[in-house]
């Protein structure tokens, strides 16, 4: 059966096809695949996910358990209080 999408929602994904989302979001991330991001954000990470990351940002540093923050192309250690600063490569 073909699954049917409510107005303003075109594109859809995950398994099946039957997960809707909304103009502009076509980049799909998480398990599933039925979290969006938006179409500038298209680097999916932290667990299950569902944390996107803008352009040119793909490492993800942890922030506690969950990882949320994004350092750029790069640097991909992560120090200081929070795990929030990103050094660069070899650092």
């Amino acid at each position: 059966k073909q699954h049917f999408c409510s107005i303003g929602k075109r594109h859809c994904c995950s398994t099946g096809k039957r997960h809707c989302c909304s103009i502009g979001k076509r980049h799909c991330c998480s398990t599933g695949k039925r979290h969006w991001c938006s179409s500038r954000k298209q680097h999916c990470c932290s667990t299950g996910k569902r944390h996107c990351c803008s352009i040119g940002k793909r490492h993800c540093c942890s922030t506690g358990n969950r990882k949320r923050h994004c350092c750029s192309t790069g640097k991909r250690h992560c120090c200081s209080i929070g795990k929030r600063h990103c050094c660069s490569t070899g650092k």
